[in-house]
């Protein structure tokens, strides 16, 4: 199969499996830059799958046909508005810019999903941390690690929903596997893609206990771009959340 098996529904929010040869993904997952080479940027699906995406530059002016170029490598279509979509296509990059307001993503996000079959693919590469569980509510399959490799290029460490310099962070207030294995605030980039990880982990979690919802919500909270986004979500796409919500039969305390 082509695309994402989707397991679970949250709303919209999906928990599924992207699958190519032997290779076995979970979703929502984060997609991380190891190359760019020929005008064309090389992200691998997961921290250690062998699945990888080749995206062109984003300025290109005519979006490539997703397609296979390898056993295991896409290629896929850069979606903004206007785009003509073909009923082939199964993987897509949305592109809202980078420093783009996250409503601008939310609206390209649930308009493209409303066109594509449900296993397609929809990737975000530039987001903020704390947004991922908005763009999750949207629709989002994979996102990129842009937000925790420009703030380690700052010296800044990532946590769920803030960030912090380096330096400024109280010695000890860390305890994740890096800090404690390479020495506090050493590494930056492996802090911050750990963290990557375990906000996508749990955003899975939260899709599984049909709470991601509540989740978008937390993250928001000082944030007032994304609880801006969240909310417009709330009152132009009520009719949208409502109806990808999975009626389940009987009564849940």
């Amino acid at each position: 199969m082509e695309g994402i098996e989707v397991i679970k529904q949250d709303g919209p929010a999906r928990l599924g499996n992207l699958k190519r040869g032997n290779t076995d993904v979970q979703t929502p997952e984060g997609f991380y830059l190891v190359g760019s080479d020929g005008g064309a940027r090389r992200y691998r699906v997961g921290i250690e799958s062998d699945i990888f995406i080749e995206v062109p530059e984003m300025s290109s002016l005519t979006p490539p046909r997703a397609g296979s170029l390898g056993e295991k490598t896409v290629t896929p279509t850069l979606y903004r508005r206007g785009i003509n979509l073909s009923p082939d296509d199964m993987f897509f990059m949305v592109e809202a810019g980078t420093g783009a307001d996250p409503w601008e993503a939310v609206e390209l996000v649930i308009s493209l999903r409303e066109e594509v079959s449900p296993n397609a693919v929809i990737m975000v590469a530039d987001a903020d941390l704390w947004s991922f569980p908005l763009l999750a509510l949207a629709g989002v399959d994979l996102l990129g690690d842009s937000h925790a490799r420009s703030s380690a290029m700052a010296g800044r460490m990532l946590f769920g929903s803030y960030s912090i310099e380096a330096g400024n962070l109280d010695r000890g207030a860390c305890s994740c596997p890096v800090c404690r294995g390479t020495g506090f605030g050493q590494d930056p980039s492996m802090h911050n893609r750990w963290v990557m990880a375990r906000v996508l982990s749990e955003t899975r979690n939260r899709i599984n206990l049909e709470e991601i919802k509540l989740m978008a919500e937390e993250r928001s909270v000082g944030h007032p771009e994304v609880n801006a986004a969240l909310k417009r979500t709330y009152a132009k796409y009520g009719e949208y959340l409502e109806r990808h919500t999975t009626v389940s039969p009987g009564v849940r305390s």
